[in-house]
């Protein structure tokens, strides 16, 4: 496996305990990154932060509460100097039925959890990103954003949500702060990809950053450290 090199950055991940934050857990820390799990589910959590090791915390916190967001950026500080990287991984199904069947209730827990927790978590580690000109921001959305799964409509509704808003983040980021850097990723396709290209090697790697459109590319080599003529796993420098 090509290491990246994360060595001294701290990560924290939302719903970091179960899933795919915490595959993102052990692929950080195997790249040499101290991590915070943030997770509302306390047994998951304690059993996570124990399988991980010493190099990873876990903070019991509700995203979809602003105020328990705060408390958990407060602890979070409380252990590490910094926060480098966030990845907004925390998420909900919500029921599997059409709009006109869907219960309110529901509707507005998905969009707290999935969507506002993300604004919440933003909110709140962003100026601290500003602050030191440095960060890193990975968002999970859906392909659902993109194109709509009829039978899970808060659910698309919430990922398109957090594709525009990793958007107008990224645009005002990128002018202003130009190493604070944040993307979103689709799909777990997405996701497997970018796994797959940290395995095959740096040749591969940039041949396909490459072909991707203009926009993409810059994002991209930030997620995956490479800077050509660099090979992927050489510390990417920043100015």
């Amino acid at each position: 496996m090509n290491q990246l090199d994360m060595a001294g950055r701290h990560a924290v991940i939302t719903g970091g305990a179960t899933g795919l934050g915490y595959a993102t857990a052990q692929r950080m820390l195997a790249s040499g990154a101290r991590v915070t799990l943030w997770d509302r589910d306390r047994e998951a959590l304690t059993r996570a932060t124990r399988e991980l090791g010493a190099k990873a915390l876990g903070v019991t916190v509700n995203v979809a509460d602003h105020a328990s967001v705060v408390d958990a950026v407060r602890l979070t500080l409380a252990q590490t100097p910094a926060i480098d990287v966030l990845v907004n991984s925390a998420g909900i199904t919500g029921p599997n039925v059409r709009l006109w069947d869907y219960p309110a209730d529901d509707w507005l827990q998905v969009m707290q959890v999935n969507l506002n927790g993300l604004f919440y978590c933003c909110r709140e580690v962003v100026p601290l990103m500003r602050a030191r000109n440095y960060g890193r921001i990975v968002n999970i959305a859906s392909v659902a954003g993109k194109e709509g799964n009829p039978n899970a409509p808060a659910y698309s509704a919430a990922k398109a949500g957090i594709i525009g808003a990793t958007k107008a983040l990224a645009t005002i980021l990128q002018r202003a702060f130009p190493e604070v850097s944040v993307v979103a990723f689709n799909s777990i396709p997405w996701i497997l990809m970018i796994l797959v290209l940290l395995a095959v090697g740096s040749d591969y790697t940039e041949r396909f950053i490459n072909a991707m459109p203009r926009a993409w590319q810059r994002p991209l080599r930030r997620i995956l450290r490479v800077s050509p003529p660099m090979a992927l796993g050489t510390p990417f420098h920043e100015g």
